[in-house]
C-alpha cells in the first residue's frame, strides 16, 4: 500500500484559496498519506524539470524542498511502502518513462501482478513493478497486457513543444482507491478520500469529492475535467479473479507487445467539463460531519495520536522523538 495525492490550481482560484491550498492542504496531504508509505517519497510539479525524491517519511523532507513543492501550480505526490524492489531513491515514485509516444512521469498506488513476466517477455529490467505501467503508456503498448490494480496519476509530454500541457491524468482500476476534490478554484486528489475531506476541512477549503469510475481516466486541467471511459484497461490480477472467469481470460490472453496501442486523450477544454452527475460514484459525504470545528479537532487529534505513537517507538530505539 502506498499513498498518492496532488492538486491543480484553476484560473478562478482566489488569494485565500491559493494560500490555503499551498500553505495548509499540500503538507496535510503529504501527512495523511505518510502512513500509507514511510519507506520513501517523491513529487513532480509544474516547475519541473525532474521528480524530487527522498527516503523515509515525506514530512521529514528538508524545508526548502517542502517550500518548493508548495509553490507548484500542479503537483503529483507519492509515499511508498515498498513491496517489489529495494528501498532506494531510484525506486521511489514518480517514475520517468520515455518511448514512441513521448515522456510520461507518473506514480502508482497498487500492484502489478505479472511484473516478472513483463520483464522477461519485453527484455526489461524494472526493479519496481509499477514502472511497467508508465513504460507501456510511453511506448504505446496495449494496457491489457498488464495485470494490475490500484490508482495512478501521471503527466505526458508528447514532444510537440507544449510540455505537459498543464494536464494531470488520474484514475483507478480494479478496486483502487482514489478521491478527487472539485473546487471552484482548484482540484485535489488523494488515495484516502475520507482523509482528503478532513484535510479540506482543516484547510478551510470547500469542494465536492468524487470517485472516478473504475477504468476511466480523468484528464484534469485548469479548464476542467474530461473523462475517457475504459482507458485504463489493465487486466485484473489472476489471483483476484474467480476460477471460471480466470479460465476464459487465460484462453484469450495475448502475447506481450500484441495489444492495442495506447492513444492519449487530448487535454480538456472548457466545453469538456465533466458533469458532476456523470460517470462517477458518489462517496459518503464528508461534509455531513457535524460542524467544521469538530472535523478539524478530530483530524488534529488523529494526527497527534499517530505522531505520539511514532515518537514512543523512536524513544524505545534510542532515537529522539517529536511528540505533539
Amino acid at each position: 500500500m502506498c499513498g498518492l495525492f496532488g492538486w491543480m490550481e484553476r484560473p478562478a482560484i482566489t488569494g485565500h484559496e491559493r494560500s490555503a491550498l499551498r500553505g495548509t492542504l499540500a503538507p496535510l496531504l503529504a501527512w495523511v498519506n505518510d502512513d500509507r508509505g514511510g519507506d520513501s517519497w517523491g513529487w513532480f510539479g509544474s516547475g519541473g524539470p525532474d521528480p524530487v525524491k527522498g527516503l523515509g517519511e515525506m514530512l521529514h523532507m528538508k524545508r526548502k524542498r517542502m517550500k518548493r513543492m508548495q509553490e507548484q501550480r500542479w503537483c503529483i505526490g507519492h509515499t511508498r511502502k515498498a513491496s517489489t524492489g529495494a528501498v532506494t531513491i531510484g525506486n521511489s515514485h514518480p517514475f520517468v518513462a520515455e518511448g514512441a509516444l513521448g515522456k510520461v512521469i507518473g506514480a502508482h498506488n497498487g500492484m502489478v501482478a505479472n511484473h516478472g513476466w513483463l520483464n522477461r517477455s519485453l527484455g526489461r529490467k524494472c526493479e519496481v513493478d509499477s514502472q511497467h505501467l508508465f513504460l507501456h503508456l510511453a511506448e504505446g503498448g496495449g494496457l491489457e497486457e498488464i495485470e494490475a490494480y490500484g490508482a495512478v496519476a501521471f503527466v505526458h509530454d508528447r514532444g510537440d513543444g507544449h510540455g505537459y500541457g498543464d494536464t494531470v491524468f488520474v484514475g483507478r482500476f480494479h478496486e483502487g482507491e482514489l478521491g478527487v476534490a472539485i473546487g471552484k478554484g482548484f482540484f485535489a486528489w488523494s488515495s484516502s478520500a475520507y482523509r482528503l475531506g478532513k484535510a479540506l476541512r482543516v484547510a478551510g477549503l470547500e469542494a465536492e469529492i468524487r470517485k472516478p469510475k473504475e477504468g476511466d481516466l480523468w484528464s484534469i486541467a485548469p479548464s476542467g475535467i474530461m473523462s475517457s471511459p475504459g482507458f485504463l484497461s489493465f487486466r485484473e490480477p489472476m489471483w483476484a479473479v474467480p476460477s471460471a472467469k480466470k479460465a476464459a481470460m487465460l484462453l484469450t490472453a495475448g502475447e506481450a507487445g500484441t495489444g492495442g496501442a495506447t492513444l492519449f486523450p487530448e487535454a480538456p477544454t472548457a466545453k469538456d467539463w465533466l458533469d458532476p452527475g456523470e460517470n462517477e460514484e458518489d462517496l459518503e459525504a464528508w461534509w455531513e460531519l457535524e460542524g467544521e470545528e469538530e472535523a478539524e479537532e478530530a483530524l488534529l487529534a488523529e494526527m497527534c495520536e499517530e505522531e505520539n505513537a511514532k515518537a514512543e517507538l523512536e524513544a524505545m530505539e534510542g532515537i529522539p522523538g517529536y511528540p505533539c
